[in-house]
């Protein structure tokens, strides 16, 4: 599997700098076949990679949320091939889904079943491509997690 690099500092730590105090930026692994999804994505933000049917086998060796949005299995296979890929799913700290409140219980199933199948909080559920409370909220998650995740792990850190 190749293996795909944010980018970082040269202190190895992938960071943006807000009122003198380095914040940690978590990562954003997606899959859009719609692009409602992408387009929530892009209103969050976060540094982001874009999953398609020709890429699903990369390495990501740091922390990640995943975002996906609702479809049949065969459809969302790619996601599964993802976190399964040279054990991404160690490094995935939640997911979100999308999806269409149509639906029912049916509402963002392919984020819960991914949660539940790799042991991840199932983080937060949006419709279409989100409301700025949606943003908002999963914003706010990705700054909490990324700030745990750098509080337990200090060997990256100066």
């Amino acid at each position: 599997a190749n293996h795909f690099s944010w980018g970082r500092n040269p202190f190895g730590i992938p960071a943006s700098k807000t009122a003198g105090i380095v914040r940690f930026l978590m990562k954003v692994v997606y899959f859009s076949l719609t692009g409602n999804v992408r387009r929530f994505v892009e209103k969050l933000g976060f540094p982001a990679f874009e999953l398609n049917q020709t890429n699903p086998f990369l390495k990501i060796s740091e922390p990640f949320v995943l975002i996906a949005p609702s479809y049949e299995k065969d459809v969302t296979d790619i996601l599964w091939d993802f976190m399964d890929t040279n054990q991404n799913h160690t490094y995935c700290k939640g997911v979100v889904g999308s999806g269409n409140l149509n639906f029912d219980s049916l509402f963002a199933y392919t984020a819960k079943e991914l949660a539940y199948d790799f042991d991840v909080p199932f983080l937060w559920a949006f419709e279409s491509f989100g409301t700025e409370r949606d943003i908002n909220h999963v914003k706010e998650q990705l700054h909490a997690i990324a700030d745990i995740d750098c509080t337990d792990d200090k060997s990256n850190l100066f």
